[in-house]
């Protein structure tokens, strides 16, 4: 994952070079693997439906999600303005990232001339970000608090938005799908105990680290890049520096949508977890876990479905299990 990036890349299947772990959870692994089970009962279908602007609510006959309301006097030409003022030193003039002061900020700056957005409500291969999306952006991630935008009117900010959305050619075609958040079920330390060992399953200390410090695989970290330029994810101990939002569902959101290349989705991984083949990944976690931890995650492993029972499972059942899993992962990384 990349979170954060500042903070969460999940890599598959990565090693680090951090030392040897404590145990996350004392639950053994068959408890832990009947646990996921069990909440996936109670859990809310997340599904992957046309939602409005705030992805909770499900419209079937929606193409995507709600416009943004209309606010006068915003336009495409005031907003080329304000980017001249505000946006041309790192994001350039024409949008690419390529601003003077770019090469000086810790991230690349996003280039506006595609709908490549890091953060967003919607699936990257079912159309472009939101117009909430665009205009979200102007307060969160690397933006948070600059003193520029913060005092932007509503007026300013959305021609901001319209100017950018100007600048990519993709966003002539509709919005995509929204993720549907399902409901946060209760956040307890079974959770969080699931959660690590799924984050330990999906190899996502591969880029943040077995224990969430960002010492991930060195080789791995080289290949994650934005913009051309290196983005390597930081600790997940601070959720306010994640660069999608800290909060329950922006988290979720994050992990089931991914961000752009550095992150891949896990949205449908999900719901398609079953037991995995016996391999090399295994036996190099059993040199860097804990020996209980590592017990806990083989029995864990020994719990899951078999593939050909995952892949004849009901759709809406499988997408209900979908978000048990990622609500524990999310339960964990917040926990950290």
């Amino acid at each position: 994952m990349a979170l954060g990036i500042g903070a969460l890349a999940c890599g598959q299947g990565g090693t680090s070079d951090a030392p040897r772990t404590t145990t996350a959870s004392r639950a053994t692994g068959a408890a832990v693997g009947a646990a996921v089970d069990a909440s996936v009962g109670a859990a809310s279908d997340p599904q992957l439906a046309p939602a409005s602007a705030s992805a909770r609510t499900v419209d079937l006959d929606a193409g995507g999600p709600e416009p943004l309301l209309p606010i006068p006097g915003a336009s495409v030409a005031e907003g080329a303005r304000l980017h001249a003022t505000h946006c041309a030193r790192c994001h350039g003039g024409d949008g690419r990232g390529r601003g003077p002061d770019a090469a000086a900020l810790t991230h690349a700056p996003t280039d506006l001339t595609t709908t490549a957005y890091l953060c967003r409500t919607t699936f990257a291969d079912r159309g472009a970000p939101s117009e909430a999306d665009v205009e979200s952006a102007l307060y969160r991630g690397t933006h948070a608090g600059l003193a520029p935008l913060t005092g932007l009117s509503a007026r300013a900010r959305r021609s901001l938005t319209l100017h950018a959305r100007s600048l990519a050619p993709g966003f002539a075609a509709p919005s995509g799908v929204a993720l549907v958040v399902p409901p946060e079920p209760p956040d307890t330390p079974e959770s969080r105990g699931r959660g690590r060992l799924v984050y330990i399953t999906w190899g996502c200390h591969g880029c943040h680290g077995l224990v969430g410090d960002g010492a991930g695989d060195a080789d791995l970290l080289r290949m994650i890049r934005w913009n051309d330029r290196p983005l390597a994810p930081g600790a997940l101990f601070d959720d306010a520096k994640f660069l999608c939002g800290g909060t329950p569902d922006a988290v979720y959101r994050t992990i089931a949508l991914g961000m752009a290349a550095p992150m891949p989705r896990y949205a449908e991984m999900a719901g398609m977890l079953w037991r995995p083949e016996p391999g090399a990944w295994q036996q190099k976690l059993a040199e860097r876990l804990a020996p209980d931890e590592h017990a806990a995650l083989r029995a864990f492993l020994d719990t899951l479905p078999e593939k050909q029972t995952v892949k004849t499972m009901d759709p809406t059942a499988r997408r209900v299990r979908a978000g048990a899993i990622l609500w524990d992962l999310v339960h964990y990384v917040r926990a950290l």
